[in-house]
């Protein structure tokens, strides 16, 4: 009788530990909905190791993407983002001989954490060309509407070219809620 006691309790604490359990508190609740479309500039530089001459320093490039959230998901997913972000590749330096490349987009999805800070990543490969973009930074709520207003922080861009050394920029990226065009 005293082994099916301990059988029952270790069973018990199995189940809950393959299921989960909510953290200390009760479910934590999005501070925010980051749903919309928003605008604003990238900047940043090449990493060290690349040639000087190679070296890359870019100012205020064009940044524009959507985010979706669902604030009213059961928890984790309730803190789950994913987007489209609009990469304008105008602001590199290539080779002369290489035809810039149209502005493209590329998905993202990453996480909010219980303070609104915002994490996404991508990674992706076409013809001749692969990128890989992280954004990660707090978004913040100004008008206390519910909804991200801004968003910013450290951005991490790599682009491989065929034929070419990779390279990557690091830098920072400021973005604001702005009206579809």
């Amino acid at each position: 009788m005293k082994y099916r006691f301990v059988f029952t309790g270790v069973s018990c604490m199995a189940v809950l530990m393959v299921a989960g359990c909510p953290p200390v508190g009760g479910v934590p609740v999005a501070p925010f909905d980051a749903t919309g479309y928003y605008e604003g500039t990238w900047s940043g530089s090449t990493m060290s190791g690349t040639a000087k001459e190679d070296a890359q320093e870019v100012q205020a490039c064009p940044l524009e993407f959507t985010l979706t959230q669902n604030v009213n998901a059961p928890w984790p997913q309730r803190f789950g983002v994913n987007g489209t972000v609009k990469v304008d590749y105008s602001c590199l330096t290539l080779p002369d001989w290489v035809d810039t490349p149209p502005p493209g987009e590329v998905n993202v999805a990453g996480v909010m954490d219980e303070q609104g800070k915002v994490g996404l990543l991508t990674g992706g490969c076409g013809t001749g060309m692969c990128v890989a973009l992280g954004l990660d930074g707090p978004g913040v709520d100004t008008d206390s509407d519910g909804y991200m207003d801004s968003f910013s922080g450290e951005w991490q861009f790599s682009l491989l070219l065929a034929g070419f050394t990779p390279f990557t920029i690091r830098g920072s990226f400021q973005a604001a809620e702005a009206m579809y065009e």
